[in-house]
């Protein structure tokens, strides 16, 4: 009975916090954009097909079309609508404007481009809906947003994650082996942080919940469940949920827009529908038809850069376009998140528990992976979560070499390179990298007393070598032979590697490659990775742990050094991101040794660490901005 109220506590202090929270927040108008864009047209009907003329987004209305939303509106005696609409045709249309199910006003949308056209009248109570109805049956306006204001806005059951999320984080916790106090202060806290976030915004707060709450919850429960099971910190599972929440603020923001987004779908029904045999000849009809990664021009010659379609197949089974872009956005979330828990897995047997806390802790933050890569390259982002599952496979395996292990670092490979093009050249690092490791530590022992190096270092070849041989037949055959009889000698003979305009590319160089780390992760982090980097590898610790992460080093390097010096050929290397991981476990390694030395040390080390927020907090509201449009606002 105790360890039942140890969990059903925390989850009753949040759903009645969530509840007191939510209430609170409805009780003060304010403005409330309601943006067409890529996410939301869940909540539309009766629009056309969305346009894209950067940096502003659009639907068509027909003769009736409107907005069914994710929000209770309260009684107003005089609220306000601003409508950013357009008309791209020669004659007028008169729009009649409903809002709650009676006439709200109405306007004429005169040709030409985006106008506000401005409205006031009382607002009844009711779930939120917003009608717009035209004289012209087939065109009436490209509507672009609708702004609401002076109307009190409430987040409703029919979004139920907004009520519940608080509770099943305060539940996640105490399932992990939180204490209940703990687990209740953490679900009181959300439950305050989504009641500030629902007065602000409550659109945004709405559409996020309603689009990625059920997943984000769900994997939230499942990781739960596994820290109890590994008896690991029960503090993985809040930084896996502030991961969650932090890299859907602008990914599942309702004017979240960024062009190569709405590509995932295509990309999903050209492959369903693509001809061919085989999967690779598949793949280059879906590049060739939608320009993805094609023509690449090497010496006059164009070429099909190979790209994998695996990530997409799963998603061939649903139709609708905007329904496959939340399935894969909602994939990359989690993958994205997922990153805190494998950096707290290669950074435990270094720096313990609590630097390796800290070190997942600094990875939700480390910009790389808020890059553009988050908001569109979702297979990347996928794929670069299995090459650290590769790395955490290779270390699992050298601390206790077997079969069993074994065969689940050839596993863990071969996902990586189905999933992920970059993954060939990332795996083929660590698979190089691996044997100089393991040639450098050949006189260290793995946990059972086995010797490092010597066998092992070819069952490594052995595993990699499987791995890579069954994805290049699958995808990349036929590339693989380009490459090797035309690309290499057209290289060799002076060719240079061009992009689709044919302008030469010159090549970065490995001074750039090299700074290019520290304008992706900021100065600050990448000074205290390589001084983490540096206390550790001269720590003289031995043993596989840091075999592995020497390997996972020594691949990060080789892949800088192909950026640099291959001419140009190499510039879509994903470097920066491979290496996330370690930029973390390095700066969590030098915070744990300021941390150490006294007060004067704890003090610096938390002036450091703050550093390292407002730092990362900079680059973030800058991928917010970048990312969340609001055109003409």
């Amino acid at each position: 009975m105790k360890r039942s109220w140890g969990v059903l506590g925390p989850v009753l202090v949040g759903l009645v916090a969530a509840q007191l929270g939510l209430a609170a927040a409805a009780r003060t108008p304010v403005p409330t954009l309601l943006d067409l864009s890529l996410g939301t047209g869940r909540w539309s009907w009766g629009f056309g097909d969305g346009e894209e003329p950067l940096p502003a987004t659009f639907r068509w209305s027909r003769a009736r079309a409107g907005l069914e939303l994710p929000l209770d509106a309260g009684a107003s005696p005089e609220g306000r609508l601003e409508v950013r609409a357009a008309r791209f045709v020669d004659s007028p249309a008169r729009i009649e404007v409903w809002v709650n199910g009676v006439v709200f006003g109405h306007f004429e949308a005169r040709p030409g481009g985006f106008k506000r056209h401005s409205l006031s009248a009382p607002v009844p109570a009711g779930p939120l809906t917003i009608e717009l109805r035209s004289d012209d049956p087939e065109r009436g306006v490209a509507l672009d947003w609708v702004r609401l204001s002076e109307v009190p806005l409430a987040i409703p059951w029919r979004v139920p994650w907004a009520h519940v999320g608080p509770a099943a984080l305060g539940g996640a916790l105490a399932l992990a082996g939180a204490g209940p106090a703990l687990a209740a202060a953490a679900a009181l806290g959300a439950a305050l942080a989504l009641a500030a976030f629902a007065a602000w915004t409550p659109f945004a707060t709405a559409h996020a919940l309603a689009t990625a709450g059920a997943v984000s919850t769900a994997s939230l429960l499942l990781v739960a469940t596994g820290v109890r099971l590994a008896r690991a910190p029960a503090g993985l599972v809040a930084l896996f949920a502030l991961s969650l929440a932090i890299k859907s603020a602008a990914l599942f923001h309702p004017s979240y827009f960024y062009p190569d987004a709405r590509q995932n779908h295509r990309l999903v029904h050209v492959l369903a529908d693509a001809e061919g045999g085989g999967l690779e000849e598949r793949t280059r009809a879906m590049q060739e038809r939608l320009n993805v990664a094609y023509p690449r021009i090497v010496a006059g010659q164009p070429y099909a850069f190979p790209y994998s379609a695996v990530f997409y197949l799963p998603f061939t089974a649903i139709e609708s376009g905007e329904e496959i872009v939340r399935a894969i956005a909602a994939t990359a979330l989690i993958a994205a998140a997922l990153e805190c828990l494998a950096t707290y897995a290669l950074a435990l047997p270094l720096l313990g528990r609590a630097g390796g806390l800290l070190a997942a802790a600094v990875s939700l933050l480390l910009p790389p992976l808020q890059s553009r890569l988050l908001y569109a390259m979702w297979s990347t982002v996928a794929g670069h979560l299995l090459d650290v599952l590769a790395v955490l496979a290779l270390m699992a395996w050298l601390r206790r070499p077997g079969p069993l292990r074994l065969a689940l670092l050839w596993a863990a490979a071969q996902a990586a390179l189905l999933t992920y093009v970059s993954s060939l050249l990332n795996m083929g690092a660590l698979c190089v990298a691996a044997l100089a490791a393991l040639w450098l530590a050949r006189r260290e022992r793995a946990d059972d007393g086995r010797p490092l190096g010597g066998r092992l270092a070819w069952q490594a070849v052995a595993a990699f070598g499987l791995a890579a041989v069954v994805a290049i037949g699958l995808l990349y055959s036929r590339f693989v032979i380009l490459f090797v009889t035309e690309i290499v000698p057209a290289l060799l003979a002076g060719g240079g590697v061009a992009p689709d305009a044919g302008a030469p590319v010159a090549a970065p160089g490995l001074a750039d490659a090299v700074l290019r780390v520290g304008r992706f992760a900021g100065p600050l982090a990448a000074a205290l990775a390589v001084a983490g980097w540096w206390r550790l590898l001269a720590a003289g610790r031995s043993g596989a742990p840091r075999v592995a992460l020497l390997a996972y080093l020594l691949a990060f390097a080789v892949l800088v050094a192909l950026r640099g010096l291959g001419g140009g050929l190499f510039r879509d290397l994903k470097e920066v991101e491979f290496a996330a991981p370690l930029l973390a476990i390095g700066a969590a390694a030098s915070l744990d040794a300021v941390a150490r030395r006294g007060r004067a040390g704890l003090a610096a080390a938390v002036v450091l660490g703050v550093g390292l927020v407002v730092a990362f907090g900079r680059a973030w509201l800058l991928f917010f901005e970048r990312h969340t449009p609001l055109a003409g606002l």
